[in-house]
């Protein structure tokens, strides 16, 4: 489901915990494609150790 973000982000930063599964995930695609720069972190890798870099 793909739908434009309310207001840009493109000057904004977002701490996002647990940012590599589920709703963290999401929230990560969602602020990374409003623009916004990001750091994300969890309590281990997934796909083989590897986080998905923009």
């Amino acid at each position: 489901m793909h739908h434009e973000p309310p207001l840009p982000l493109h000057r904004s930063r977002a701490v996002v915990t647990g940012g590599t599964k589920g709703i963290g995930a999401a929230v990560v695609a969602t602020l990374r494609e409003a623009g916004a720069t990001l750091i994300t972190g969890a309590d281990y890798l997934v796909d083989g150790g590897t986080v998905p870099v923009a």
